[in-house]
């Protein structure tokens, strides 16, 4: 239907800390012309939004993973979503996790 759905959750973030930003994801098509249209990302103002992007289908696990140092400590929300950019999408997500690298 071109929705986009999805989830989010909100995680305390430290200023000057390294995060790693990651998920696995895979479609339940394998047609290579079609977009897949799979988004995790992260956003905690005035910084601007981290992402994570899948956008091709594929129907094997596909890992992806962003490392970002954060500017600003507050609450950030952690957004995943099907169907980004108004492309219709099947598949589905697995081991979604922010980590704090370091100490």
């Amino acid at each position: 239907m071109k929705k986009m759905v999805g989830i989010q959750q909100i995680v305390r973030m430290n200023s000057n800390a390294v995060y790693r930003l990651s998920g696995i994801a895979r479609s339940l098509g394998n047609d290579k012309l079609k977009n897949f249209s799979r988004r995790i990302a992260i956003w905690l103002p005035p910084q601007k939004e981290k992402q994570i992007v899948w956008m091709s289908e594929y129907n094997h696990w596909w890992k992806k993973e962003l490392i970002f140092t954060n500017q600003v400590s507050g609450i950030a929300t952690v957004y995943i979503h099907m169907g980004y950019g108004g492309v219709a999408s099947t598949g589905e997500f697995t081991n979604i996790s922010l980590e704090r690298l370091g100490n």
